[in-house]
């Protein structure tokens, strides 16, 4: 498997955890979405985990003490940064890759997602073309695969810069670029095509060189710069002093109540005692009733949950003076 960091054939890591506690606010009646989006979260954070404990367990990943790789510096999600340096030269002479396709392969975006499993290192690459995994398996061992363009190799990945970089050879079994591109080839005289790949804080780079026939050696470099993970939804928790401000009354009128675009309002006039909503009510009846439809949007529910439980409070004590 070469991974040429850019499509040939067509156009182309942890977040922190929040040390706060979690405390979910008292007044909301319709937690759904939240509840959802913790699962979810929580899930995440459990399978990284036990990636995490896995690099800790003696003997896992390769050779090299996989203590040395609880915290790669190439996992993350990668976005290719500019065109490959060298690329046209080497994947012409090296490859034998024609024009047009060399030209989109230099220019192509491309995306890139590494994670260390506690004994191989999954690469996602995404471009227009999709997305492709491969595994790698640093353990120095020479395996048989597939490399660029799908020809046969055999492979070898090792550790290297004490587990900060990822080094990987492949040999092909058929000659490439030159007069005798495409043709069988024996020992020595077979391409040897080596890459090394690593990150410096939020670059990473991957460098592919193959010394040829003649002895010269022809290289290329890709930069790609680090994505950060979105915040998750249990990274906000809304204090109730200021809930107002980010759920209004307008927002829960927004939302169809009784499939008319103003039944949010007409379901918290109906908590008012007020004609909207279903007509006038008397003691604790009126400040008991609900409105038999709700928002349908999750954060306009929240919104009209907590403004009714007010209105109760409001009209309970109205009730009692």
């Amino acid at each position: 498997m070469l991974v040429l960091v850019a499509p040939l054939g067509a156009a182309s890591g942890a977040a922190a955890s929040s040390s706060a506690a979690t405390r979910w606010p008292s007044d909301f009646d319709t937690l759904g979405q939240q509840f959802l989006d913790g699962v979810s979260e929580l899930g995440r954070r459990a399978a990284e985990a036990g990636d995490a404990l896995q690099r800790l367990l003696p003997g896992a990943g390769s050779a090299t003490s996989a203590a040395a790789h609880d915290a790669l510096p190439i996992e993350g999600v990668w976005k290719k940064a500019s065109p490959i340096r060298g690329g046209d030269n080497f994947l012409d002479v090296a490859l034998g890759v024609g024009w047009v396709k060399r030209r989109i392969a230099v220019n192509a975006a491309q995306t890139q997602t590494l994670r260390w499993t506690g004994s191989s290192i999954i690469l996602d690459i995404s471009d227009k073309r999709g997305t492709t995994r491969h595994e790698m398996v640093p353990h120095g061992k020479v395996v048989q695969g597939k490399g660029f363009m799908g020809l046969p190799v055999s492979r070898k990945v090792w550790w290297a810069s004490k587990g900060s970089v990822i080094v990987m050879e492949e040999r092909y079994k058929q000659h490439l670029g030159g007069d005798e591109h495409g043709s069988p080839c024996e020992g020595d005289a077979c391409p040897l095509v080596r890459s090394t790949r690593g990150a410096r804080g939020d670059e990473m780079y991957i460098e592919v060189e193959r010394k040829l026939l003649n002895g010269k050696v022809v290289r290329m470099k890709t930069l790609f710069e680090k994505q950060r993970e979105k915040p998750s939804a249990l990274a906000f928790i809304v204090p109730r002093g200021v809930r107002t401000l980010l759920f209004d009354e307008k927002a829960a009128a927004e939302q169809p109540g009784d499939g008319s675009a103003a039944g949010g309002k007409r379901s918290l006039a109906s908590l008012r005692g007020g004609g909207g909503g279903g007509g006038a009510r008397s003691g604790d009846r009126q400040c008991a009733a609900r409105p038999a439809a709700r928002p349908r949007s999750p954060t306009a529910r929240l919104t009209f949950a907590a403004r009714a439980k007010r209105e109760r409070r409001k009209c309970e004590a109205a009730s009692a003076s």
